[in-house]
């Protein structure tokens, strides 16, 4: 082939297909029980670093279990915690960053590999994967959010109206359920692609409140945080038992689809599922 200049240029190499990278750990848990979002638990047992660097840690270091537990590049971590690698890459790089100029890298990695023992011996590990697959599709069902909304306290006007309040909700929910970044949420991902290109309502909605969170502020929904902490804590204990159970429905939760497409609609309210083997909706 003959360039501008009339030159020959002779044909590009083929690319040598990379050899996969291996796991460099070899326990008993998986990617699977890895979350988006590290428990605050998690990293003040395990890691003795800084404060500051905490909140850097948990959103970095499941990137790096599920590299440990399934090898794999970057880019792989991140699908399988349904990231953008784009974020991805930013997280690892930052915490990368921020350790060194800490001194701390050394002890993140011990912190790393205590971590990975303590995972190691749980006797009853979450998966969390089936958990956000379990949650793709769902939302707080009317009727919940109805019983839930009940306890807030009126007021003459609101800055966001109803149906964003319970999709804040539904994002607050599974967030706690699947320790998930709540940006991440499918609920803010459906919201964000109806609104594009626009901010939607619930992307607003949803980062004031975790500024005011995070600032010890009043929120909105902070007179049914307990109710919610409750339901998602329900709603955790379903999902196990539907997992548990080989795809026997609860019939609980509208919208709660498995992994294959069953969908299970609601019939009990906020009441804790049956400890026996739930039997299948008609």
């Amino acid at each position: 082939m003959h360039e501008a200049d009339g030159l020959p240029r002779p044909a590009p190499a083929p690319r040598r297909p990379q050899p996969p990278i291996p796991p460099t750990h070899h326990g008993t848990f998986s990617w699977r029980h890895v979350p988006q979002l590290l428990p605050a638990q998690w990293i003040r047992q395990h890691f003795d670093v800084p404060a500051d660097l905490h909140h850097v840690l948990r959103r970095a270091v499941p990137l790096r279990l599920v590299q440990m537990t399934a090898g794999g590049s970057q880019k792989l971590a991140a699908s399988s915690l349904d990231l953008p690698w784009a974020t991805a890459g930013w997280l690892l790089f930052d915490a990368r960053r921020r350790l060194a100029t800490a001194g701390a890298t050394d002890e993140a990695q011990a912190g790393l590999r205590r971590l990975a023992a303590h995972l190691d011996h749980d006797p009853n590990p979450v998966d969390y994967h089936y958990r956000r697959e379990a949650l793709a599709r769902w939302t707080l069902p009317q009727t919940d959010w109805n019983r839930l909304a009940e306890h807030l306290p009126e007021r003459t006007s609101r800055r966001f109206d109803d149906a964003v309040r319970r999709d804040i909700a539904t994002v607050l929910i599974w967030a706690d359920v699947t320790q998930g970044h709540p940006h991440r949420a499918p609920a803010v991902q459906r919201a964000r692609a109806a609104s594009h290109p626009a901010r939607s309502p619930l992307q607003t909605a949803l980062s004031e409140l975790l500024s005011q969170r995070r600032a010890g502020r009043a929120w909105d929904l902070r007179p049914i945080a307990d109710a919610l902490d409750a339901y998602a804590r329900d709603l955790g204990d379903a999902i196990h038992l539907l997992q548990s159970n080989a795809r026997l429905g609860c019939g609980r939760f509208r919208g709660l689809v498995l992994p294959g497409g069953d969908e299970f609609v609601d019939r009990s309210g906020l009441r804790r599922p049956a400890t026996s083997p739930p039997s299948r909706p008609p």
